[in-house]
């Protein structure tokens, strides 16, 4: 890519390890704080413990929310946009060129190459050219991102 820098696709295990060292290093630190300020919290009002507790189910809710936003768009609303789209490919009623705009300001070289390797992957799927519009911040994502289309092979139908 650049400058000798090689930038692996990361997998589950991995996603997975890298998940279990700061977890445990948090869930210490709160165990080893909750532990020496235990004798303290006697003299804690319950009216504080209710005040945070009501702002942790509010904060968590959303979070909530959004898991089941995303299991509906999974299983309801994805399966039908993409028969819409199968059956348009059946019916070759696609477009000569499809656009994208993508907005990367200075994002780590591993997300840019994630995003374009995912585009293009998908863009060999469809039998019309692309146009990939980036908004950059550095001459540096942009040798990154002209390395990462050139080596793809689906690269050369791709106007950038």
């Amino acid at each position: 890519m650049q400058s000798g820098l090689y930038y692996k696709r990361l997998g589950k295990r991995e996603a997975l390890l890298s998940f279990i060292g700061p977890y445990f290093l948090y869930t210490s630190l709160a165990l080893s704080i909750a532990y020496t300020f235990w004798p303290y919290f006697y003299y804690i009002k319950s009216e504080h413990i209710i005040v945070i507790g009501i702002f942790t189910l509010w904060r968590y809710s959303w979070l909530f929310a959004n898991y089941v936003r995303s299991l509906i768009y999974h299983n309801i609303f994805y399966p039908r946009l993409k028969r819409h789209v199968n059956a348009l490919i059946k019916d070759r009623s696609l477009p000569n060129r499809i656009y994208f705009v993508i907005p990367s300001y200075q994002e780590e070289p591993w997300v840019t190459l994630e995003m374009l390797q995912s585009l293009l992957s998908e863009l060999q799927k469809v039998p019309c050219d692309a146009t990939v519009v980036m908004a950059l911040g550095s001459h540096e994502e942009e040798k990154i991102v002209a390395n990462i289309v050139q080596s793809h092979p689906r690269g050369r139908r791709l106007t950038l």
